[in-house]
């Protein structure tokens, strides 16, 4: 419990620490550049520590099903809470839908025993024709960026990719290292079930 708690402060501490340089959500496209998908139905966990981006934790899962099907469902962030526990999402301002710069309130489960934890950020890019959303964190100098990509693949599969984009900071250094696997685990977990869900 312990561990729990030092983790759940780093957490929160790390939403108060300004980000160095800022991170294009166009960079980390084509996705498989960074965490490839194979061809079987299973999940693949990318742990990138001090890469060119900065710290980027990222799963990835082949879903059989069509990108544009799988696409639809991704888009619309309100929607997830109906097919999993482990995210839920909501924009503040009624009728504003999924649009750039629609402010976000997000909830995340990443222990058992603990709420989940809450984060407000922008929905800072969506590409119908590349399949990508993505919201930021605002912070002092510049944010952090929370990229889900969606591409096909052969015999009618798809690959799905959700990434967190931590900073090279001392803060992001620690978040990445004490927290990874907690994170990698609720990534993993919210795309099996939206595979589940199709």
């Amino acid at each position: 419990m312990k561990y729990n708690k030092l983790s759940l402060l780093l957490f929160s501490l790390f939403f108060f620490m300004p980000l160095q340089g800022q991170v294009q959500t166009e960079d980390l496209f084509p996705p498989n550049s960074l965490c490839p998908c194979g061809q079987e139905k299973k999940s693949k966990t990318c742990k990138i520590y001090n890469s060119a981006y900065g710290n980027v934790l990222a799963v990835n899962r082949v879903i059989e099903s069509e990108a544009s099907v799988v696409w639809e469902k991704m888009r619309d962030p309100n929607s997830y809470e109906s097919f999993t526990d482990v995210l839920s999402a909501s924009t503040e301002e009624d009728g504003e839908g999924s649009v750039v710069g629609a402010k976000i309130k997000l909830k995340i489960k990443l222990w058992k025993h603990i709420p989940k934890i809450g984060s407000k950020e922008i929905i800072s890019k969506i590409d119908d024709e590349k399949m990508i959303i993505s919201w930021k964190k605002k912070m002092q100098s510049g944010y952090t960026e929370r990229p889900q990509f969606i591409y096909p693949l052969e015999d009618g599969k798809s690959c799905y990719v959700t990434m967190l984009v931590l900073p090279k900071n001392f803060m992001g250094k620690l978040t990445y290292k004490i927290m990874g696997a907690q994170l990698i685990k609720a990534f993993d977990a919210f795309s099996r079930d939206l595979s589940d869900s199709l």
